[in-house]
């Protein structure tokens, strides 16, 4: 099942163009795509250490995923309340959380939209995490000014730190049913759904475990 969390949202609102010029190619881009095309998935990559956070983007996506599991913890607790509804037992502590974390909208330019658009291209979630650590060394590597790219950068942390916290939860964890269904959820993505992530990538997480941890049946 989808969950979708503020809304009917149109992607065409999502990126604000910057006519500055651009700083990537095509070619550059297309060279990039190829280069995920020959990644399997994210076996080996996930053998490695923790994702690293090496820059404010990556800290901050970090902080919130990391969050999230106390989002999950309460969802689940309230679904005992036979009387409550998700509307009113859930929805205004996620806007509380989004508050204290200051979990606002994100507004991509010209560039950025160039960059992201490339990667929806390529992007599966059995190998996210190399994919995002490819289009962030690309980034990087063409990049003097990183606030010009601090809108991408910040989605594609998010993509990355969830990614990995919800494969390490699985992977040790017998009764990760919750943390299945939002990595199915994020598995089943299109583009329009990855977009609508790109709006506000906190705040997407945050209703979609709520939602999968609300939804799935109490056991007993």
């Amino acid at each position: 099942m989808k969950f979708f969390s503020f809304g009917v949202i149109t992607a065409t609102f999502l990126f604000a163009l910057n006519l500055t010029g651009q700083k990537y190619t095509k070619e550059q881009l297309n060279s990039l795509e190829q280069e995920v095309l020959l990644i399997k998935n994210d076996s080996a990559f996930f053998a490695l250490d923790k994702p690293t956070t090496e820059n404010q983007f990556d800290l901050y996506a970090s902080k919130v995923v990391q969050s999230a599991d106390s989002l999950l913890v309460f969802a689940t607790s309230q679904k005992h309340d036979k009387t409550g509804a998700f509307e009113t037992a859930i929805l205004p502590v996620l806007e509380v959380k989004c508050k204290k974390l200051d979990l606002k909208a994100l507004r991509f330019n010209e560039d950025e939209t160039m960059v992201f658009d490339s990667f929806l291209q390529v992007l599966e979630w059995g190998k996210a995490l190399a994919t995002v650590n490819l289009y962030n060394d690309f980034i990087l590597k063409n990049t003097t000014n990183l606030e010009e790219a601090q809108a991408v950068l910040t989605v594609l942390a998010f993509i990355k730190h969830l990614n990995y916290h919800l494969k390490s939860k699985i992977k040790v964890n017998s009764r990760a049913i919750v943390y299945e269904c939002v990595a199915a959820n994020f598995n089943i993505n299109n583009d329009i759904d990855w977009q609508v992530f790109a709006l506000n990538p906190g705040r997407m997480v945050f209703w979609t475990l709520a939602s999968c941890a609300w939804e799935i049946p109490i056991e007993k």
